[in-house]
């Protein structure tokens, strides 16, 4: 199992009631490697265009440091002409 989410609806329970929940045999996940988890990127961009607007959710960067690692985008037309690119280090502040 990677992804445990529990819900508690306050509604069930008298004000102060105190809930105490014990996950034993925890392990946590170390990435050898940067995943992207998540990246977010607008339906429509106009042309010509100077920035990417690209919001990327990176996990396991901090633990790998400065390296090789880039993230690298293009905006590439319907005829498959590229139209401009951006690149970022990845980094633990992404």
């Amino acid at each position: 199992m990677a992804y445990v989410q529990l819900f508690v609806s306050e509604s069930n329970y008298a004000h102060g009631t105190k809930l105490q929940f014990d996950i034993e045999r925890i392990r946590l996940l170390r990435y050898r490697h940067p995943v992207i988890a998540k990246l977010e990127a607008p339906s429509v961009m106009t042309v010509p265009r100077k920035h990417l607007a690209i919001s990327a959710n990176v996990m396991g960067a901090a633990r790998v440091g400065a390296g090789p690692y880039r993230l690298v985008a293009s905006l590439i037309d319907e005829g498959g002409t590229r139209r401009t690119t951006a690149s970022a280090q990845l980094a633990a502040t992404m």
